[in-house]
């Protein structure tokens, strides 16, 4: 007992027998034996650099001990330094060549390098030496899975469960095999087996979730991911707290798709956010982040306020995405399809819509995965028209995007995309009637080009470059334009007023941006540091010829002038203690844009803005199923798309920062260069028994300057002398209050209620107009709308595939400080769905009735909200997923 092996021993005894908490030995070890002994007991406490410094000491004690080298790797591997590792057991099996638990363990490495097929040679080798060796079997499954030998891989994954068959994770394992491999049954008994063996090991919780989401249970996917994550920090023993913050931000982000399948949007959202803060680098919850503005998005792409945020965590998401794991596609979210395992070498997936007024809309998808190389081919194609003036619209797009792995730590994305669009009116109106009958509008992208790289120095470590080229040729026509006409009568006043009957307007607009972006993301146990900066360029060439009947042309403009932007970013996460995250960050931008290329009669010159912006956020966990988040920013517009082309964290704390624009389009058009201050709040519970309540406060204002084009002379009427400019200033604020409570019950009924208030303000001024003018009461503008609404749904999904849906929606609205005025509004809505769904997600078919009573409406545009329907709708969707 008093040589060194006998100290070792009565180490390694008593953490046998159960007694890892108890005090180490007051002796200092002073044998590679003892030193093994200490590092064991040290992973038992959970602290694992120490224990890996302990294997070290090992080693230098006992360079040719093959085993301390293996054990040394072990824990390189579990603090996720790869390399380290590698050298580590290249030096074990110089010494210990049969050794086949470091082969094994050679093999998981490679794994994590993309490095499949010599990960199966270093398994298969550890068989030939230890055919009984549970995990090598694992791993020779795992790689065959990778090689896409699915038979033989499933073989794999029975082999090591027959092997040590009370091993709960090679249960797991084994469950997941069966389920992807179509066999349920199967599936379900090895997965409750797993969770019977070892209750508190995550895994088969999160793969029993997955299968049970693809078996249309939304509601158990639900509370077994949820257990999942409270059980994240159980493998704390095998894992560093980086590690441990990867796992869990991978199952938030899959339980953020599961939410939004059980109709619980705010909770994915919230699960999403923290995903993004514990594992910036975490590429599902950018994307399901995406998915989330998706939906909200206005369908017929005039109002854009939140194409910014949806494009750029996109952007993130594909660039973070090892080759093969992603979805690549700019259509369709993978969430339509959780998997299990890498995707196949050819994949197909689109969705078939068609609306009763003759709406159509295909979306398709091509896309696969083969050794290193990922590719998405999208294709799509829209017709709306809807029962009012000149209300419609063609859209034309596609598609390619590519990635590929160059290399264990690098890979290149590129992306070549075509766009073509013909519409009439499609802004929102608060009569529709008021739309402009003569309207015609062309758009063309042809192409968009952005390439990407991404470097993984280390799986803590990342470097981000984005490189664009995108251009845009717009035509505009329209008979009954509005333009500011300034009259001087004999007192040398001013008369302001809009001619009756407009301008014909012709205009031509074409603008090519190149941009680059460089980024940096750092992330150590309890921080994270993102830093970068962007570089823009462009050139916006614009033609505009304003006339009258009478009078032919009145303007005939033609401007070419550069767009330029310079920003710099850092932000900085920290892990203040376990429940509470704070988020940190500032921004420097410079924008140079012409003066007015949009608003005729056209202004040459520029302007330039120079703006630093803080960021910061919290998300704090108070108690279990708790979470509240809390964000304020200000950020900068840009002129056109420039703004959504960036890889710049789009949100703080899961609220957006990043707008294409936050003042209301349809109501004042574009403003470049506009500020976004946004100030919000957010506290969400879950309760025992599926309940799901929040509620959240959004405050959010903006301001923008830009040059209007005017018309001057004596009389607007029919001889207006001749063309001018004047400056006009906006000022938008926006505070929202929303509040839900979400009820599961059983595998698939979820019951939801949902109340929003939202109260928009406007002020535009026209500071260079005389005060005492007349008529300029009728120019300058001090708008409020105020509306609430209140959401009641119920949706249903059987595990046999039927599911039905039902939403009755309730809108009120009033406005003030409108010429003439815009009486408010009060009416329900009420629509349902049916369909069936397969197992796995493969097919699905939709039937609805959208305004079911046929209710019309007046709302006015100056609040954000998404459209609804005017008239009854019919509605049949096909969704298809192989």
């Amino acid at each position: 007992p008093g040589t060194a092996v006998g100290r070792a021993l009565r180490e390694i005894l008593t953490l046998t027998r159960g007694n890892a908490a108890a005090p180490e030995p007051p002796t200092t070890p002073s044998s590679a034996s003892e030193w093994l002994a200490r590092s064991y007991a040290l992973q038992a406490r959970f602290r694992l650099a120490e224990a890996r410094d302990a294997a070290a000491r090992a080693v230098l004690l006992a360079p040719r001990l093959g085993f301390a080298h293996a054990r040394l790797a072990e824990l390189e591997f579990s603090l996720e330094h790869r390399r380290q590792a590698l050298t580590a057991l290249d030096a074990a099996l110089r010494q210990a060549p049969r050794l086949a638990s470091a082969h094994a363990l050679k093999g998981f490495v490679l794994l994590e390098d993309h490095r499949p097929r010599e990960a199966l040679v270093a398994f298969d080798r550890a068989i030939a030496l230890d055919a009984a060796l549970g995990h090598a079997w694992l791993g020779r499954g795992l790689a065959l899975q990778r090689l896409r030998q699915q038979s033989e891989a499933l073989l794999a994954f029975q082999t090591a469960a027959a092997l040590e068959p009370r091993r709960a994770l090679l249960r797991s394992y084994l469950g997941k095999a069966f389920s992807a491999a179509g066999e349920p049954a199967l599936a379900e008994k090895d997965l409750h087996q797993a969770r019977n063996l070892d209750p508190g090991d995550p895994t088969a919780w999160f793969y029993s979730a997955l299968h049970h989401w693809q078996q249309n249970r939304p509601n158990r996917a639900v509370g077994e991911l949820e257990r999942s994550i409270e059980l994240n920090d159980h493998r704390q023993i095998f894992r560093s707290r980086l590690g441990l913050d990867r796992d869990r931000a991978v199952r938030s982000a899959n339980l953020a798709a599961v939410y939004e399948d059980a109709g619980l949007s705010e909770a994915g959202r919230r699960a999403a956010a923290h995903a993004v803060s514990e594992d910036y680098a975490n590429f599902s919850a950018h994307l399901f982040l995406s998915d989330s503005y998706r939906a909200v998005e206005d369908p017929n792409r005039f109002d854009l306020r939140h194409e910014s945020a949806r494009f750029s965590e996109l952007l993130v998401a594909n660039l973070l995405a090892p080759s093969g794991s992603g979805n690549l596609s700019q259509l369709l979210p993978q969430q339509e399809r959780l998997r299990f395992f890498d995707p196949a070498p050819l994949g197909f997936s689109s969705l078939t819509t068609f609306q009763s007024p003759g709406n159509w809309q295909q979306l398709g998808t091509a896309f696969g995965s083969l050794q290193g190389f990922s590719y998405a081919l999208d294709v799509a194609y829209a017709w709306q028209r809807e029962q009012e003036i000149n209300d419609w619209r063609e859209r034309k797009d596609a598609s390619l995007q590519i990635k590929q792995r160059l290399g264990p730590q690098d890979e290149l994305y590129l992306q070549v995309a075509f766009s073509d669009g013909d519409s009439g009116d499609v802004a929102r109106h608060y009569d529709p009637t008021n739309a402009h009958p003569d309207l015609r509008v062309s758009e063309r992208q042809v192409p968009n080009l952005l390439a990407g790289w991404h470097r993984a120095w280390t799986p803590a470590s990342h470097t981000l470059l984005l490189l664009a080229r995108l251009s845009d040729d717009f035509h505009l026509s329209d008979e009954g334009v509005n333009v500011l006409h300034l009259q001087p009568d004999v007192a040398n006043a001013v008369r302001v007023s809009y001619p009756a009957g407009g301008y014909g307007l012709r205009f031509a607009g074409d603008f090519t941006l190149y941009s680059a972006e460089l980024q940096h993301i750092w992330q150590h146990d309890r921080h994270t540091v993102v830093a970068g900066g962007r570089l823009q360029s462009g050139a916006v060439e614009s033609e505009a010829t304003l006339s009258r009947v009478l009078t032919g042309a009145i303007s005939e403009d033609q401007i070419d002038e550069p767009m330029r932007r310079a920003n710099g970013y850092l932000y900085y996460h920290v892990q203040v203690f376990e429940p509470l995250r704070l988020v940190g960050g500032a921004s420097y931008d410079r924008l140079t844009f012409p003066r007015n290329s949009e608003l005729a009669p056209l202004t040459s010159g520029e302007e330039t803005i120079d703006l630093p912006t803080p960021k910061t956020g919290l998300l704090f966990t108070p108690w279990r199923g708790g979470s509240l988040r809390g964000a304020y920013t200000r950020s900068l517009g840009g002129l056109f798309f420039d703004n959504s082309v960036r890889i710049e964290p789009a949100h703080v704390a899961g609220f957006s920062q990043a707008f294409r624009s936050v003042l209301p389009e349809s109501s004042v058009g574009l403003v470049a260069g506009s500020t976004f201050d946004t100030g919000n709040i957010a506290f969400d519970q879950r309760l025992p028994g599926g309940t799901h309540l929040g509620v959240a406060a959004e405050w959010l204002h903006s301001e923008g300057e830009r040059t209007l084009g005017v018309t001057t002379g004596p009389a607007p009427v029919p001889f207006p002398g001749a063309v001018a400019s004047t400056e006009q200033t906006l000022k938008f604020r926006e505070r929202n209050f929303s509040a839900y409570a979400v009820q599961l019950l059983g595998d698939g009924l979820s019951l939801g209620a949902r109340y929003r208030l939202s109260e928009a303000q406007l002020e535009t001024r026209l500071p260079e107009v005389p005060k005492t003018a007349t008529g300029l009461d009728q120019a300058e503008q001090s708008e409020r709308s105020l509306l609430h609404q209140v959401a009641l749904s119920l949706h249903y999904q059987h595990s046999g595939g039927a599911f039905g849906q039902w939403e009755t929606v309730w809108h009120r609205q009033h406005n003030s400080g409108y010429t003439p005025a815009r009486p408010g509004d009060d009416f329900w809505q009420h629509h349902f769905w049916v369909g069936y769904r397969f197992p796995r997600r493969t097919l699905e078919v939709r039937a609805g009735v959208l305004n079911l009573t046929d209710q019309d409406y007046r709302l006015n545009p100056l609040n954000s909200f998404v459209a609804p329907p005017r008239h009854r709708t019919a509605v049949v969707s096909l969704r298809l997923n192989f």
